[in-house]
């Protein structure tokens, strides 16, 4: 009878590490679900902001050159080489400040810089040293960048600009 006894009390002991051997590997299982839904809602998040920073920088290029086709006197001779501008729009027109506005959606900042173009003299092909400094086009950098955590992200866009109305 003892030695019955001693193989049920046996028994009894390897159901119990058994027990928690499946808690610990279904945990196991739980936390990486749980890892793996956080990464792909981090990803998702971040994919996101990222086509939004893209529709806010080609938004940029359009509101510059609507400012373009209104009047380059007025609007793009104006601004400061090498001065960051922010875009703006209100009461259905484009226009830019120097002064830094809120955050575009409380998330974003879009800046607007316009360097000078040089063109060589002969062939008017843009180049980027000893050419005549053209009057009638600019290049236009655009930058939207954003904070994630403590983390700076920057997505840019750059094209030229041409005065193709001389207004």
């Amino acid at each position: 009878m003892k030695l019955a006894s001693s193989k049920l009390n046996s028994h009894r002991g390897f159901a119990l590490v058994e027990i928690l051997v499946a808690i610990a590997a279904v945990g196991i299982v739980v936390l990486s679900i749980v890892q793996i839904t956080q990464l792909f809602l981090r990803v998702a998040r971040l994919s996101s902001q990222r086509v939004e920073a893209i529709f806010l920088l080609q938004e940029g290029a359009e509101g510059i050159r609507f400012l373009r086709d209104t009047s380059w006197h007025d609007h793009i001779d104006t601004m400061t080489t090498g001065t960051p501008y922010y875009l703006l729009f209100t009461s259905g027109t484009y226009s830019v400040t120097a002064n830094e506005p809120a955050l575009v959606n409380g998330v974003f900042q879009r800046t607007i810089t316009l360097f000078d173009v040089f063109r060589d003299d002969t062939t008017d092909d843009i180049v980027q040293t000893d050419g005549v400094l053209s009057t009638s086009t600019k290049r236009i950098e655009i930058n939207v960048s954003w904070k994630t955590g403590a983390v700076t992200t920057t997505e840019n866009m750059e094209l030229f600009l041409g005065d193709i109305f001389q207004n």
